[in-house]
């Protein structure tokens, strides 16, 4: 987003670190229409956003689908990329490795949860089989 958001949402902070989401308010690019719908924000644009609570800085992440999903305290974020899958965001971003093939576009992995020093994530994968299993992803 390059203009003031109209809405924001916070979903997680640590450490001066927060993320959640922005919206403009105004039809665009952004999440699937349903999505948004669902949550009230029909026709707006919609970005991941981090917040540096200490100096106002605003970083808008285009890689993920809406907000992040957990922030630590060196601002690393765990979330969903524009093709569905888990990923790790820490000055470059770490796809997850599915338990099962994944359909590109689909919602197969999810990241929710990230420790301070960013080598372990938790969230959830779908088997072969579709069933939803939790999962804990270890970084060396």
């Amino acid at each position: 987003m390059t203009q003031p958001a109209a809405t924001a949402r916070v979903f997680g902070i640590r450490n001066g670190w927060a993320t959640g989401l922005a919206t403009n308010g105004v039809g665009g690019k952004g999440e699937d229409p349903r999505k948004a719908k669902a949550r009230g924000l029909a026709g707006a644009r919609v970005a991941a956003v981090r917040w540096n609570v200490r100096t106002g800085e605003v970083r808008v992440f285009a890689e993920l689908t809406t907000a992040a999903g957990a922030v630590n305290a060196q601002g690393w974020q765990v979330g969903v990329d524009r093709q569905g899958r888990a990923v790790l965001v820490a000055g470059r971003t770490v796809v997850l490795p599915d338990l099962a093939g994944h359909e590109p576009g689909g919602l197969a992995n999810s990241a929710s949860t990230l420790s301070d020093d960013g080598r372990t994530v938790g969230g959830q994968s779908d088997d072969a089989t579709g069933t939803i299993q939790a999962v804990v992803w270890r970084c060396r």
